[in-house]
């Protein structure tokens, strides 16, 4: 599912390219960038993913990208969080969703609500279903499941929406979750 029309992503590169903001664009194979930098490099580190250098980011894009991320030291992300969000959040969704990254994605394209369609092609009610998260991008999955839990490394903001928190990524807190709610509860 593209993430809008053309014109909000041309809008948000350029608005990258006047605060001097690295963005990446994603299509459904690859992701690119304008100029290889420490940002870029990072991505590619942290994902194990490489992109392409495409030059004038705009003039590449042929098709409608997927996703737009930015990336930056988190203090900077915070600071423009607020800007993007007026900027767009009535017609995407603009959120952090790791720290030093702001996503801009369809306000359609949800983990919630991808969670229901297949509850709905399984048979599977949102009431029977357990969702884990630590992001804010996994809010609304925790908000649609059955049992919503954080995990324990997750921003305070995220914890308040789950019925319970985990430990960590580090401390097995999915193997918590199985044990506790799947495995003893049958």
């Amino acid at each position: 599912m593209p993430v809008y029309a053309g014109f909000y992503a041309h809008s948000i590169i350029d608005e990258c390219k006047n605060k001097n903001l690295h963005i990446q664009a994603y299509s459904d194979s690859s992701y690119f960038f304008e100029q290889e930098n420490q940002y870029s490099r990072y991505y590619h580190k942290m994902s194990g993913v490489k992109g392409k250098e495409a030059g004038n980011l705009k003039q590449f894009l042929e098709e409608e990208p997927i996703k737009l991320l930015i990336i930056a030291e988190p203090s900077i992300i915070q600071e423009h969080m607020k800007y993007f969000q007026k900027l767009f959040g009535d017609k995407l969704q603009v959120l952090i969703s790791r720290p030093h990254y702001l996503e801009f994605t369809n306000g359609e394209a949800t983990k919630g609500k991808a969670l229901s369609k297949l509850g709905s092609m399984l048979g599977i009610s949102g009431e029977e279903t357990i969702a884990i998260g630590d992001s804010f991008n996994d809010i609304s999955m925790i908000e649609y499941a059955g049992l919503g839990v954080a995990m324990g490394n997750a921003p305070d903001e995220v914890k308040s929406f789950a019925q319970y928190i985990t430990r960590s990524n580090d401390e097995g807190g999915v193997a918590d979750v199985v044990e506790r709610f799947i495995i003893r509860k049958e």
